[in-house]
């Protein structure tokens, strides 16, 4: 099925298949290791038995911007049942004063943007979803629309509702819409 999002076509599988990331869904994701620039490290290993979304963005990134709002709210409502929301800067040096963890939503540096690109981002915003066993359920756009007040359909909330509950996702892959990341030379 084909839906018409605001940034251009949209197309939407609507079964198991390869994501975004040139991984198949259901394969298991690509182990990291991201620091906030103030110390502090997360590790893929360590976030086995949760659920997990990263968000990559680019904080110059307007798209970015607006979907942390809606990233935000998110979190708040799926954080109590156990999901860890990240926050990954693809692509650029950020002085950690200038990092936030805001609303359950730390924000860990990819600044050469080799984890992006093990994921297969290329643009930002772009979201996947790992289930409690390690294993990629859900790669692409947050929903179908930049504006929040025209969207008609939530991707990576029905993606996190269901690996949530064990449940298969419907629609595994989205095409992320947003700004191209740029990767240092």
């Amino acid at each position: 099925m084909v839906f018409l999002a605001s940034m251009g076509v949209l197309t939407v599988r609507a079964v198991q298949t390869r994501g975004q990331s040139g991984l198949d869904v259901g394969e298991m994701a690509p182990l990291f290791k991201l620091n906030d620039g103030r110390g502090h490290v997360v590790e893929s290993a360590g976030l086995r038995g949760k659920v997990v979304v990263l968000f990559f963005a680019g904080s110059k990134c307007p798209v970015s911007a607006d979907y942390l709002g809606r990233v935000r709210q998110m979190a708040s409502v799926h954080g109590p049942d156990g999901v860890q929301v990240i926050r990954v800067e693809v692509g650029e040096t950020i002085a950690p004063a200038e990092l936030s963890d805001e609303a359950g939503v730390p924000t860990f540096l990819d600044s050469d943007g080799n984890i992006a690109a093990r994921f297969g981002v290329t643009m930002t915003p772009s979201f996947c979803v790992i289930d409690k066993g390690g294993h990629l359920r859900y790669s692409g756009s947050f929903d179908d629309n930049r504006n929040s007040g025209q969207v008609k359909q939530r991707y990576l909330e029905d993606a996190v509702r269901r690996v949530s509950r064990g449940s298969p996702v419907l629609i595994s892959s989205t095409q992320a819409f947003g700004c191209a990341v740029k990767r240092p030379n």
